[in-house]
């Protein structure tokens, strides 16, 4: 997952979800890291906070192997 411009938001909390809900990736300060691996193609789902303007971003990723 990769977030444009992460220096634009420092202090934020990014959780990955699989499909039953099971967190698979937690990270605070996220600045793009994450890559699945070891994890299967499928859809995952993650939510993003934002420290600063205390708001949730949530969506969700597709993983193609």
């Amino acid at each position: 997952m990769v977030i444009p411009k992460p220096y634009l938001y420092p202090e934020n909390n990014l959780n990955i979800y699989n499909r039953w809900g099971e967190p698979v990736y937690q990270k605070r300060d996220y600045a793009n890291e994450w890559n699945a691996t070891g994890l299967p193609s499928g859809t995952y789902y993650y939510s993003l906070y934002l420290f600063r303007s205390n708001k949730t971003h949530k969506g969700w990723v597709q993983v193609m192997r």
